[in-house]
């Protein structure tokens, strides 16, 4: 990416001078990102937003998502907690951590859905360590059974190593589902604006397999904790990502720029 930059940055430059209003996701990302900083005063910050039909459709396919039977094993008894994370397995996404917190939280299953370059490699380092029965790669998956494992999960955990993970919407659905959220803490980055540390979930240093797995490890240990921060997650849905907002806030510049 580094390299490309080097390419496309003169007609970004020029798009980004020509534009009469730029929306970034976050405040974070504005403030670190040294390619807008010229362009501050033109800058709006919008969150992404979803909409929950998205996360509905199951039941308008097939009546009611409880009725919905994908190809997925029940969980076994030993496991007191499911951790769920989606993502392409990509060099940002620090899949890998979140396996090395596994070893450390022998009674958590973990779920992992998406595909990638490097999900070969992760593949390996479960193999290596043992870890087959505990953690499972789902690769890609149709949308009624993304919408099952979110459900059914406890806590969902983006594990994500660099500023690349710019927003994250994908914590959006979970927290749509009233999910807890453990993320990392990633300068210039909105994921520490859409999960609030001790609010919706926590917060954790990228590249630290102890820190994920401290976090989990309380997850599983206080579970009035975790459903406490599920239903907070979910109300902060509801307020500040729902697509409705969302879109009211962008028609607001919009028309801002009408003359």
């Amino acid at each position: 990416m580094a390299f490309l930059y080097h390419f496309y940055q003169p007609w970004e430059s020029a798009l980004l001078k020509k534009a009469d209003a730029v929306v970034c996701t976050s405040r974070a990302y504005l403030e670190y990102s040294a390619p807008l900083r010229p362009f501050k005063k033109k800058c709006h910050v919008v969150p992404l937003g979803m909409d929950p039909a998205r996360m509905q459709s199951c039941e308008k396919i097939s009546g009611q998502l409880a009725n919905f039977k994908p190809d997925i094993k029940p969980e076994l008894s030993d496991f007191d907690l499911t951790v769920l994370s989606v993502g392409r397995f990509t060099y940002y996404k620090g899949f890998e951590h979140l396996v090395a917190a596994a070893e450390k939280a022998p009674r958590v299953r973990f779920n992992i859905v998406g595909d990638g370059p490097e999900y070969l490699a992760i593949k390996g380092h479960i193999a290596e360590k043992g870890l087959e029965n505990q953690v499972r790669l789902f690769g890609g998956v149709d949308r009624q059974t993304l919408i099952h494992l979110f459900r059914t999960c406890d806590v969902f955990c983006l594990p994500s190593v660099e500023r690349t993970e710019a927003f994250g919407l994908v914590l959006l659905e979970a927290m749509y589902s009233g999910k807890p959220l453990i993320t990392t803490k990633l300068p210039g980055s909105g994921v520490t604006t859409v999960n609030r540390h001790g609010e919706t979930g926590l917060h954790v240093r990228p590249g630290d397999p102890d820190a994920l797995a401290d976090a989990i490890l309380l997850m599983e240990k206080k579970p009035e904790i975790r459903k406490e921060m599920g239903r907070l997650a979910h109300q902060r849905f509801l307020d500040a990502f729902h697509i409705e907002s969302v879109s009211g806030e962008i028609d607001k510049i919009l028309k801002s720029l009408r003359y």
